[in-house]
């Protein structure tokens, strides 16, 4: 079972921006939570694919505009950050011994990695249950 960091901060309406641009192009996020002052859920975003760099600039316009007209409004948010612990690779190979030791699923796992020559490329991970 993969088990994933969550990290709450507490930002105001003028920082919320900044602070969810720059928690997105650490790449190692797996979900953002905005929640207000009221505990509720305002907004949430699923970042699976690890949108990082030029491609993801494009690609989370909307979502930034939507999170600064959401920080007009707003004094005291909380953000969940919930990120992976996989780091690199060597995860991988354990995440498939630990599988099937367990005798729940037999898994295999594929790396598509990015080339470095399209900046709309991204690094994806998938894993196949048979």
């Amino acid at each position: 079972m993969r088990h994933d960091i969550v990290e709450e901060i507490r930002v105001s309406g003028a920082e919320l921006v900044d602070k969810v641009r720059n928690l997105v192009r650490e790449g190692s996020i797996r979900r953002l939570v905005i929640i207000n002052n009221k505990d509720e859920v305002v907004f949430e975003l699923p970042l699976a694919l690890g949108v990082a760099g030029v491609g993801g600039a494009f690609a989370l316009a909307p979502i930034l505009s939507s999170v600064a007209a959401y920080a007009l409004f707003v004094n005291d948010t909380r953000i969940l950050v919930e990120r992976s612990r996989d780091a690199g690779n060597s995860n991988l190979n354990n995440g498939l011994s630990s599988h099937q030791d367990q005798g729940k699923a037999n898994t295999h796992h594929t790396r598509s990695s990015a080339s470095g020559r399209d900046p709309y490329e991204i690094d994806v991970d998938f894993e196949v249950l048979d």
